[in-house]
């Protein structure tokens, strides 16, 4: 019997309920992880936005400050930052040619006033404010304002300037904005002692009046042996004038006292330098300097000219001082100068035996002149001999050239007579062999040499073969364009030449007359000092339309018997070709108040004199200009020495930071990602930063 077996196909509920669990923790698995892909791909995209968004709004800041100026830039909250807000003068390129509009001066023509600023709200923004066309005949004090009412209000509704005002949101999602200006500290440690003349601290907003400024110390290189702070000069005015370190007034210090230090070698300007011996960080010291002036110490300046003057280096003084006086007792004349042969020989046989000679010594005015280098009274005139042979003068003459522009071996007048040693029984004189004598006028008849005239020294020698020799000096040609000057003018012993022939004024009428190429004898011409010199100072711009100028001082020496005088002129062209003229203004005896015309450009000259004897001259030691400064950015900066035991040191304007030429900003943005956290009700939030380091330069790049 067949047995039918009956299969039964299917699941039974238990499997059911089973396998649907199993389905659906599979499912839940996959949608969460689903899900966790999807937020992370969500906050990926997100974050990329945020990065995006932040670079291009820093980029749009960075684009704006390139095309600025550091100087008329103005920042909130006033103080040492970090800021909030800053306020930039832009310029645009109106006719499309890439090239940016300027005045007829010469600067950029700035268009508009940009300040970036923070609106506080929910979330905070970042504003854009936009004045154009830009106030240029605001104050500085009027730009503080206007950015601290943009601030105060977002928007420039409540400024002078509002017609002109657009404010805009460059967006709304504002985390962090911060601005710092570029610190003001210096490396002053070199394995030797140098220094450094072009170093810039910063810029700093200066209002008129005293200022303080401190330097202090905030660590060392490594490879220091110390902390000391070493200043030569400072500039610290909108003028741009240097000022001496050691000169100016300490007001406070923290540590050792700074003190003047002597500097030999002529580097250091006035051969000083303020120095701080710091022994740790926060050692600090604190100068006082007045905005704005003009303190001349050293008189060694570009620009500046001395007309029968000399500047000198006092080292018998207590301190060792720079001055500028009347020309005193010097050589003012060398046959080497008036040459150009530094190694003379001697004469060779009968050159010059029996002749009479007429040495040209050429002053500022003749043609290839200048070998007369100041004026002064006559001295002595000193004559040498051959190295190797006796040398008899039996009589000397000086006179004034007849001509003060051409060569000519004519007098104005018959020569006075010169002495040895001036003493009247003795006009002429053998010279040994290697030696010198020195011909003087008696002092009945002083002799006045002017820089820019010309004079002859003329003498006889004797016709002795064995007294004959004298030293001589080949006459280099003097510029390309123009012959070799005379050397001398010689009469020869042809003509049996005497006393009063080697006197005559007249010299071109002698047939026997010949020019030589070579100066004979005549080494150097000694000077007393000149009646009266002049020191003209260089033009120093105030950079003020209108300064109102306030005082001129000065510190002099003056012996008995000397005078000093200053004068002060103004001008509104650089080149002081409107300025009056010199002889026109009202010379000072003492130092005060001035009241010159309100032009932008000054200049100063001191005229000094000697004594009636020509020993004692008057010197002038500094002097100092003021006006009122203006409140304006100034560039502060110096010469700074450097050495193996100088430390880092920051500097401080009136206790705050020196904004350096540049800035710094930090800016973050957010945005809060939604629904997709693991906590009900919760979002996260998702940040953006990013740095930048701009320097203003008005170029863009």
């Amino acid at each position: 019997m067949k047995r039918v077996c009956h299969l039964r196909f299917g699941f039974t509920m238990v499997e059911i309920m089973v396998s649907a669990a199993i389905l659906s923790l599979g499912l839940g698995m996959a949608l969460t992880g689903w899900l966790y892909v999807f937020r992370g791909e969500k906050m990926i995209s997100v974050q990329n936005k945020l990065d995006m968004d932040v670079r291009s709004a820093m980029e749009r800041v960075r684009a704006d400050l390139r095309l600025s100026s550091i100087d008329k830039i103005y920042y909130y909250p006033a103080g040492p930052g970090p800021y909030t807000a800053i306020s930039l003068p832009l310029a645009r390129d109106d006719d499309g040619n890439g090239v940016l509009e300027m005045d007829a001066d010469g600067h950029i023509i700035w268009d508009q006033t940009v300040i970036y600023h923070v609106w506080a709200g929910t979330p905070n923004e970042l504003r854009k404010t936009i004045f154009d066309p830009r106030n240029t005949n605001r104050t500085p004090a009027e730009m503080q304002a206007q950015i601290d009412s943009v601030v105060t209000y977002g928007n420039g509704t409540m400024t002078p300037d509002s017609a002109t005002a657009h404010t805009s949101t460059l967006f709304r999602n504002l985390f962090e904005w911060k601005i710092y200006g570029k610190g003001a500290q210096y490396d002053a440690y070199r394995p030797s002692v140098t220094r450094d003349p072009s170093v810039v601290f910063g810029s700093a907003l200066l209002t008129p009046g005293p200022h303080y400024f401190t330097f202090k110390v905030v660590g060392k290189n490594a490879s220091s042996s110390g902390y000391r702070i070493d200043l030569d000069s400072i500039v610290m005015s909108p003028c741009g004038v240097p000022r001496e370190a050691e000169a100016q007034t300490v007001y406070a210090s923290v540590g050792a006292a700074p003190m003047a230090q002597y500097m030999s070698g002529g580097s250091w300007d006035g051969n000083y330098q303020l120095s701080f011996p710091a022994t740790a960080p926060s050692n600090s010291f604190t100068l006082t300097m007045s905005n704005d002036r003009w303190e001349e110490t050293n008189f060694r300046t570009t620009g500046s000219q001395c007309d029968d003057a000399l500047v000198d280096f006092v080292e018998t003084w207590t301190p060792k001082d720079y001055i500028v006086c009347c020309m005193p007792q010097t050589t003012n004349w060398r046959a080497s100068f008036q040459t150009l042969d530094e190694e003379p020989d001697k004469t060779a046989g009968l050159e010059v035996q029996g002749a009479a000679i007429r040495v040209l010594l050429r002053g500022a005015d003749m043609q290839d002149g200048n070998g007369i280098k100041n004026s002064g009274q006559l001295h002595c005139i000193w004559l040498y001999s051959a190295s190797n042979a006796d040398l008899n003068v039996l009589g000397a003459y000086f006179a004034e050239c007849a001509s003060d522009t051409n060569f000519t071996p004519n007098a104005k007048d018959v020569g006075v007579t010169m002495y040895v040693n001036g003493s009247s029984s003795t006009p002429g004189t053998t010279i040994t062999r290697g030696q010198y004598a020195r011909f003087e006028p008696l002092n009945s008849t002083p002799i006045y040499i002017e820089r820019e005239k010309s004079y002859f020294f003329s003498f006889l020698v004797a016709d002795d073969g064995d007294r004959s020799g004298c030293t001589r000096w080949e006459q280099k040609q003097v510029s390309p364009s123009n012959p070799v000057p005379p050397g001398c003018y010689i009469i020869d012993r042809t003509s049996a030449p005497d006393l009063s022939v080697a006197q005559a004024a007249n010299w071109s009428s002698y047939s026997n007359l010949a020019i030589s190429p070579y100066l004979y004898a005549v080494d150097h011409v000694h000077c007393l000092a000149a009646s009266n010199g002049t020191w003209t100072s260089q033009i120093v711009d105030t950079h003020i339309n209108a300064p109102t100028y306030q005082n001129l001082t000065w510190n002099d020496s003056k012996p008995t018997g000397t005078k000093l005088f200053m004068r002060l002129r103004t001008a509104n062209n650089e080149d002081m070709s409107d300025a009056t003229s010199w002889s026109n203004i009202a010379p000072m005896s003492a130092g005060g108040a001035i009241n010159p015309p309100s032009k932008r450009y000054v200049q100063v000259q001191s005229e000094m004199f000697s004594d009636s004897s020509f020993n004692n001259v008057a010197k002038l030691k500094d002097f100092t200009v003021t006006w009122n400064g203006e409140t304006r950015v100034a560039d502060i900066g110096g010469t700074i020495t450097q050495s193996p035991s100088n430390g880092i040191f920051e500097i401080l304007l009136d206790g705050s930071n020196i904004i350096k030429r540049g800035v710094t900003i930090d800016l973050t943005i957010f945005e809060w990602v939604r629904g997709f956290s693991p906590a009900a009700g919760t979002s996260n939030l998702l940040t953006s930063t990013v740095s930048a380091e701009v320097e203003p330069r008005n170029t863009g790049k």
